[in-house]
């Protein structure tokens, strides 16, 4: 069992450092200012953790708003 445990925490460790590497290149990232379905302007800028969690939310809204 704690071979089996070993694994799953290098293997943890190994993915947590790929998400870091992925969310820092994506926070250099620059994105075009668009107007979405409902209206709502999203201006030209970088993208930052609140930016994606916008479009998390509003992915949520539009999947249980128009089943």
């Amino acid at each position: 069992m704690g071979n089996n445990l070993e694994c799953r925490w290098t293997k943890m460790v190994e993915m947590a450092k790929e998400a870091k590497e992925t969310l820092a290149q994506i926070t250099t990232m620059v994105v075009a200012e668009r107007i979405d379905k409902s209206g709502c302007v999203h201006p030209r800028g970088r993208v930052t953790l609140d930016y994606l969690v916008e479009q998390s939310e509003d992915q949520v809204r539009f999947n249980t708003q128009y089943r």
